[in-house]
């Protein structure tokens, strides 16, 4: 199985304004240090493959996805997903305990190839510190001193990872190379139906998206938001072979010692005509939710309820590897 992370690649420059032989080894050792961290995100933070950008190749949650092919449920077909966008890197410095020291969040300068990079300055003494950091999208993300943790309005792709590195006392050629891993999951409906002329709209709702991340430690919590999302179908996803499907992501909590993955309690799935009355609609509990995967439910989305027989469900990933299940009628 492949496994997908950004990588970081830090270049640090350390240098003092002193002349070294003026300081006995206390001094160099209680001398702050100014870091300069070159940080570059290589391109392998996009596994999100698309074979069409979406609009402002910028995905909220959930997103319509369209293919112009239609996939037998279950083929193991790589069906159309977003690509990943990563606009901030919130980073936190801890000392060797995990006591926390300061945080401050930088903007990716992306360039036209997709790659982006940043650059930030700290001082440091000589110790033992640990830093993580967190890239993603959300702007109204929100950071708590006191608990470590960001909180999220909406979660888009995320990638977390924490690091130890050392700053040696009178040293001034060192250099650490870090890696973050993606932190959500992603939960995907792929239709097997096209878009009928009388459905207008989409909706998804859950009572129950996880929205939190420790950045010390990488952990979720239990805080959840609720999702109440509504899809407009357009002109362009009512043409001949075009499937619509939607995508949202969700951070996801430790599992409970019993069970084989965390879940989502339940989501329900209408489509809908302008009128507001109901062409189609299930809801499914008990949603399995794994980090760095996507759970892809597929089966009929929109067309009118007649006879229906399983509703495969195809946990599917190119972030992690396949897990296969069945949700009986």
């Amino acid at each position: 199985m492949r496994k997908h992370v950004a990588i970081l690649s830090l270049g640090l420059l350390l240098w003092t304004s002193c002349e070294q032989d003026s300081f006995t080894e206390t001094n160099l050792e209680e001398q702050e240090v100014i870091v300069q961290f070159n940080v570059s995100l290589r391109q392998e933070i996009s596994p999100f493959r698309t074979t069409r950008a979406i609009p402002g190749n910028a995905p909220e949650e959930p997103t319509p996805q369209k293919s112009e092919t239609t996939e037998e449920p279950g083929s193991g077909t790589e069906v159309t997903q977003p690509t990943t966008t990563l606009t901030f890197v919130d980073y936190a410095v801890y000392d060797a305990e995990g006591t926390y020291l300061r945080h401050a969040r930088k903007e990716i300068n992306v360039g036209p190839d997709g790659s982006a990079q940043f650059s930030l300055q700290e001082s440091f003494t000589a110790g033992i510190y640990k830093i993580s950091f967190l890239a993603h999208s959300v702007e109204d993300a929100q950071f708590s001193e006191e608990t470590n943790v960001v909180t999220f309005p909406k979660i888009n792709d995320t990638f977390w990872g924490n690091e130890e590195f050392e700053i040696e006392a009178g040293e001034t050629n060192q250099s650490f190379s870090f890696s973050i891993q993606r932190a959500i999951a992603g939960v995907e409906f792929h239709p097997s139906d096209e878009v009928p002329e009388q459905v207008h709209h989409f909706n998804i709702e859950t009572s129950c998206l996880y929205n939190t991340i420790n950045l010390l430690d990488g952990t979720t919590s239990d805080a959840t938001i609720p999702l109440n999302y509504s899809y407009i179908f357009t002109a362009e996803d009512r043409n001949p072979g075009t499937l619509v499907s939607q995508i949202f992501y969700t951070f996801v909590p430790e599992k409970d010692e019993s069970a084989e993955s965390s879940f989502i309690d339940a989501i329900t799935l209408s489509a809908l005509t302008e009128e507001e009355e109901i062409e189609r609609t299930r809801t499914l509990t008990n949603v399995p939710i794994y980090r760095n995967k996507i759970t892809r439910y597929t089966g009929t989305l929109y067309t009118a309820r007649i006879v229906d027989g399983e509703f495969s469900v195809n946990i599917d990933s190119e972030w992690d590897g396949y897990i296969d299940e069945v949700l009986e009628e």
